[in-house]
């Protein structure tokens, strides 16, 4: 299992949320930041078919745990970016259990 960071003192819309996971996953350039591109993405993190980087994946299942840095503030602040974050993540996992029977992303809530 590996940690990624996403960091959330920069995100305020959801531009900054695309923008930090496009460099949290070194996304491909024609990611665009689009929702359903990010959502094909990372749902194939533990396929052999997946588009991302060998930097961020490796062949065989894998899970992730995304440590969100500054949870408690971004969640007050920015209820929406929080749920539209969530509500990603469970359907990537949605995905991943369909295919595989197991979700590939978890989360860590850091102060």
């Amino acid at each position: 299992m590996r940690s990624i960071r996403l960091e959330t003192s920069t995100i305020d819309n959801q531009t900054t949320l695309s923008s930090a996971l496009d460099q949290l996953m070194a996304y491909p350039g024609w990611y665009q930041r689009e929702c359903d591109a990010w959502l094909d993405l990372v749902s194939y993190f533990d396929s052999q078919q997946s588009l991302l980087p060998h930097k961020i994946r490796k062949a065989g299942f894998e899970q992730f745990i995304i440590e969100i840095a500054g949870a408690e503030y971004f969640w007050t602040k920015y209820p929406k970016l929080a749920n539209l974050l969530i509500k990603w993540i469970a359907e990537v996992n949605k995905r991943a259990i369909q295919r595989s029977g197991q979700a590939i992303l978890r989360l860590t809530l850091l102060p």
